[in-house]
């Protein structure tokens, strides 16, 4: 059931920081002042724990026990907290242990968990990386494979709670669907679905009706809570089968309008064949877009239970997001951290070099791209306000 709801509303500054909340009924709204959320720390060092030549296309990175543990898609690396004891596990391929592309992995006691889609599968190891077992991954009728988007998967011994896209619709509104996969006997079960993306026609094209960063982004915790975000609108809901309750957050904040001219300009040095080019051109001509700032275009949970956002504001490059660079990104990226009961939680300014996928109370671990194009593993480290 509903727990909670994160909202940006237009307006400026409040004059107090003093976070107000009202109660109508079983519901709560919370309203987050503009200086109460807007204060940010940057980070007082990185540090590199990690570093192998063969890691090529990192998807997600989890913590398992002491050890944390890469997605580079055909391969797994399990590295010590500390960058010690690296090892390597699979290969490509369809035989045990291998895997075809592994869109998310997730951990739970002493299990590792990978998702292959493209092997319909799900492959389970023990803490070392020893292969435990599969199980298959059944289709559910009208959705698509999940999405390699660095979601964690959340589970138990008994299932897995994966993220699903719904297949293109008649009434060309997609869904995306919070899906239990049984590890054994049993159906898989569709446990809520959003709506996504309405399309609409452009030329030779169907593209989504509004561009201005994604939507339908999803978060799970690893107590079982799911964030379901639209980053258009600055909006988070966070449901909780445990509690009744509903708490409904408003983040005010001062926005930025946005000329559509310049969102729908495609990149001139762009690589792709003209005639694609082109016709990404005159989709993009007849989508809308977002008309204020800030928004948001990743979520995820701590492991301490915040729900942290890494923002999109007023200095976003001015290109549509299928063509941006990341040399086109601002210089830092902006993370808001919201703890369980909607108060804000401190701001993070992150290099953006860095993208972050464990955050702990005052350090981060991700992937970081060196000058000279390397990914390594790092970690993050700031003084907690």
């Amino acid at each position: 059931m509903l727990l909670a709801s994160l909202a940006a509303c237009d307006g400026g500054a409040s004059s107090s920081s003093v976070v107000e909340r009202t109660v109508s009924g079983d519901t709560t709204t919370v309203v987050v002042p503009l200086d109460a959320a807007t204060g940010a720390t940057r980070l007082d060092s990185l540090l590199i724990l990690w570093r192998d030549p063969s890691l090529s296309r990192p998807q997600g990175l989890i913590q398992l026990g002491s050890r944390l543990v890469i997605n580079d898609r055909t391969r797994l690396h399990l590295v010590g907290s500390d960058g010690s004891d690296p090892v390597a596990v699979g290969r490509e391929g369809e035989g045990p242990g291998e895997f075809g592309a592994v869109s998310a992995i997730g951990a739970w006691g002493d299990t590792l968990a990978a998702l292959d889609p493209r092997n319909r599968r799900f492959v389970l190891f023990n803490g070392n990386g020893k292969l435990e077992g599969t199980h298959p991954l059944v289709r559910i009728p009208d959705f698509i494979n999940p999405r390699a988007d660095g979601t964690p998967l959340v589970g138990s011994d008994d299932g897995v709670l994966v993220v699903q896209n719904e297949v293109f619709r008649t009434d060309r509104i997609t869904r995306v669907a919070l899906v239990w996969h049984p590890l054994g006997v049993g159906e898989p079960r569709v446990l809520r679905t959003w709506d996504h993306i309405e399309w609409v026609s452009a030329g030779q094209m169907i593209v989504p009706r509004v561009s201005n960063g994604p939507v339908g982004l999803v978060a799970v915790s690893v107590d079982g809570r799911v964030a379901w975000g639209d980053g258009q609108a600055y909006e988070v809901l966070i449901e909780s089968v445990a509690e009744p309750s509903v708490l409904k957050l408003v983040r005010e904040s001062t926005r930025v309008r946005v000329t559509p001219g310049a969102r729908s300009t495609a990149r001139t040095d762009s690589d792709m064949e003209e005639e694609l080019a082109s016709l990404l051109q005159a989709g993009m001509a007849e989508q809308e877009y977002a008309e204020f700032f800030p928004s948001f275009d990743r979520m995820l949970f701590g492991v301490d239970g915040r729900l942290w956002v890494r923002t999109l504001g007023a200095d976003a490059p001015d290109v549509n997001p299928f063509f941006a660079r990341r040399e086109d990104e601002p210089a830092e990226r902006r993370w808001e951290s919201f703890d369980s009961v909607g108060e804000p939680a401190g701001g993070l300014l992150v290099p953006r070099e860095f993208t972050p996928y464990v955050f702990d109370e005052a350090s981060a671990t991700g992937i970081l791209e060196t000058e000279s194009g390397e990914l390594v593993l790092a970690k993050a480290f700031w003084t907690a306000r």
